[in-house]
């Protein structure tokens, strides 16, 4: 463990919660749901501008995530983030914020340190990543470290290693519309899998009209070079690009037999290309 916490310290913060006022807002995603309870009124209106789109209604099915106040930032090593598990609880936590629920996911905890917006941006990003790439799973789905542009109403997905292009490749392409940069929902629903709009947090600008669903078309594995060309992965080499694409390890392997039946119905290319216009097209002749 890097982080300075011990297992008492973490699980008495867990325990004891100093909250910043009485407001809430709802955050959606695809099917999950979450209400950020205990807010100051600066801290509501500057999540529900982050997350324009994705504001709504509280509901009964809503997981209930009580906020507060960390009171200074949390000494750590090398890593940005723990990922740890005691007495039937869950954490994630970083320089500046502290994550726990229960395994039910029923009692969920953020406490991040105050005054800051990007301190609170980075907090509830990384909260609901973790939660969601969970709660998917559970649910025949993966949260995947890719881009995403939708072309001709079809989802295009883009995977890779750190600095691979994933965001350069879907700047790239003038056709469509992005729908994530950095990571996307996918679903296997009525018997087809389906990426989901992501909040626009990062860079890429994002159209409120285009948030939704989208049939998956295919997946890439993006590989920089001086030619733009195609060549689809074999199951063994395809199922390894997509498990290798999920930014949350969990205890289970259950997310290896979600990505066996993806391959199974997805097709899975590696992707050379140029960093230039026009790439994806050019490449596409190979099919």
């Amino acid at each position: 463990m890097t982080s300075s916490l011990s297992k008492e310290e973490l699980i008495n913060l867990a325990q004891n919660l100093n909250p910043f006022g009485d407001l809430k807002t709802t955050i959606s995603i695809g099917d999950f749901s979450f209400t950020f309870c205990n807010l100051k009124k600066e801290q509501k209106d500057f999540l529900e501008e982050s997350y324009r789109g994705f504001i709504l209604e509280e509901k009964e099915s809503c997981i209930k995530v009580e906020t507060g106040k960390l009171e200074k930032e949390i000494e750590r090593e090398k890593s940005d983030f723990d990922l740890l598990h005691y007495d039937e609880k869950s954490f994630l936590t970083s320089h500046y914020f502290i994550a726990s629920r229960e395994d039910n996911e029923k009692k969920c905890k953020l406490q991040f340190v105050e005054n800051n917006e990007k301190y609170l941006l980075f907090a509830v990003e990384n909260f609901l990543r973790w939660m969601i790439s969970e709660l998917a799973i559970k649910r025949h789905g993966l949260l995947l470290h890719a881009s995403s542009k939708v072309l001709d109403g079809n989802a295009h997905i883009f995977l890779g290693n750190h600095e691979a292009g994933k965001s350069t490749a879907v700047s790239l392409i003038d056709e469509g519309f992005t729908i994530a940069d950095d990571v996307v929902l996918v679903m296997f629903k009525e018997n087809c899998h389906y990426a989901y709009t992501m909040p626009s947090v990062t860079k890429f600008v994002q159209n409120e009209k285009e948030i939704g669903k989208y049939k998956v078309k295919a997946f890439y594995k993006l590989v920089k070079s001086n030619e733009n060309k195609l060549k689809k992965l074999t199951k063994p080499l395809a199922f390894a690009v997509v498990v290798s694409s999920v930014p949350f390890l969990v205890s289970t392997n259950r997310h290896h037999y979600i990505a066996k039946n993806l391959i199974e119905r997805v097709p899975v290319y590696e992707l050379h290309f140029k960093k230039e216009k026009g790439f994806f097209k050019e490449a596409l002749k190979n099919l």
